[in-house]
């Protein structure tokens, strides 16, 4: 990603193994589809609280695994659904829409 993330995130112990790091690669890419998923079935229905809660999450699990981008984008996204500006919100889905493609290759190229 541009802004310097990586996987497997520093201090992510060298006795892990390659194995470890594709399984959990594979959890987190699973879980992102779902969390994607669920933000766009909520914004269809206008469920603000909905977005706010699984942009939380994803940000969290992005975070979690170093993907800085994908969080700073979740949290953007999760913002603009409690601001309540529909133009934010639209624009700040497309952005984690990217994102989401972006870290989805990353963990598969790290994973």
């Amino acid at each position: 990603m541009a802004d310097g993330s990586q996987f497997p995130p520093a201090g992510v112990s060298a006795e892990e193994g390659a194995e470890r790091r594709a399984a959990r690669a594979a959890l987190f890419s699973t879980e992102i589809l779902r969390r994607i998923d669920a933000i766009a079935r909520a914004s269809g229905t206008g469920d603000r609280a909905g977005i706010v809660a699984e942009a939380n999450a994803l940000a969290a699990g992005a975070l979690a695994l170093g993907l800085s981008a994908l969080a700073t984008e979740a949290a953007e996204t999760e913002r603009a659904a409690r601001s309540g500006d529909a133009a934010r919100m639209a624009e700040a889905l497309r952005v984690l829409q990217c994102g989401v493609h972006d870290a989805l290759a990353l963990l598969r190229r790290g994973g």
